[in-house]
């Protein structure tokens, strides 16, 4: 049989998870395991021959297999198996031991955990992109430069922003969301701090047209990971409408978080270190929890 790929292996154990959690099947003890899929059948010998004409007792104890040079990882050592993505959280309450009700409640808490991940990952990618008109009067003031000629900083983003919407669904759909979303935030981080040492109007345009780019990629992404996370449509508008609502939360935040902020320091650059910070934790605990 051909191998599957670390990706295609990924994407199979979530598919396998989504179907426990809509038919979620009763633990099974150990009698009835005993007793065979048959009733009354009597269960398979342990010493059952093997396929190959081994029996069981001898592939016990028999050398374990060396793996395949497409096992190994970079360093020689096998390779670790793929994490299904959003197993921290979205597993919960998969235990045989638990009763139905405690099953349900912790499906419950772990979608409940998730949605506020993603909520507050928005939030800081709204964040990161809000501070625009907090450091366009230092960049006017160093580069000595008019409102006209610091447009071109806006346009670039607006323009990459509404290309990389079109482009990058080849991505989302090839990438799992939730490392993308928390490439996101990394990336937006990083391309904040880099305005902020920027002493040229082209550079500038071109870091924060590469944060479009970087930014067009949260809103699908936070769409995919709510998708999976509420596989059921009942009530799930409710939810989509609560999350709808990070736009509004993050963009009141800005003013209050980074305007105080650099009223407080006395540095403009502030404007680019704060929410650097923000989207940055957060992109390291979303990679962190949901990867």
């Amino acid at each position: 049989a051909a191998m599957l790929s670390p990706s295609q292996l990924k994407r199979d154990a979530t598919s396998r998870w989504l179907l426990s959690l809509k038919y979620p099947s009763p633990p099974v003890c150990a009698d009835t395991r005993a007793m065979g899929a048959v009733g009354g059948a009597a269960p398979r010998r342990p010493t059952a021959v093997a396929a190959g004409g081994r029996s069981a007792a001898t592939a016990l104890f028999s050398r374990p297999r060396r793996p395949a040079a497409g096992d190994l990882g970079p360093l020689g050592r096998p390779r670790a198996p793929p994490r299904a993505p959003l197993k921290v959280f979205l597993n919960l309450g998969q235990e045989p031991s638990l009763r139905d009700g405690q099953r349900a409640r912790a499906r419950r808490l772990g979608r409940l955990r998730v949605f506020v991940l993603i909520y507050a990952a928005y939030v800081g990618m709204l964040i990161a992109r809000k501070n625009y008109g907090f450091w366009i009067p230092h960049v006017m003031h160093t580069l000595g430069r008019s409102k006209s000629e610091v447009a071109v900083i806006g346009s670039s983003y607006e323009m990459l922003s509404g290309a990389g919407a079109l482009l990058n669904g080849m991505v989302i759909d090839a990438v799992d969301p939730s490392l993308a979303l928390s490439l996101a935030l990394a990336s937006s981080a990083l391309l904040n701090l880099g305005l902020s040492g920027a002493s040229s109007l082209p550079v500038m345009a071109a870091l924060w047209g590469a944060n479009g780019i970087v930014q067009s990629l949260g809103w699908p992404c936070v769409s995919k990971v709510f998708l999976r996370a509420f596989p059921d449509p009942k009530g799930r508008g409710v939810w989509y409408s609560i999350l709808s609502t990070s736009q509004n939360v993050g963009a009141a935040l800005v003013p209050m978080l980074v305007a105080h902020a650099v009223a407080y320091s006395g540095n403009p650059l502030v404007a680019f270190y704060l929410p650097a910070a923000i989207a940055l934790a957060l992109g390291v605990l979303l990679l962190k929890v949901l990867w």
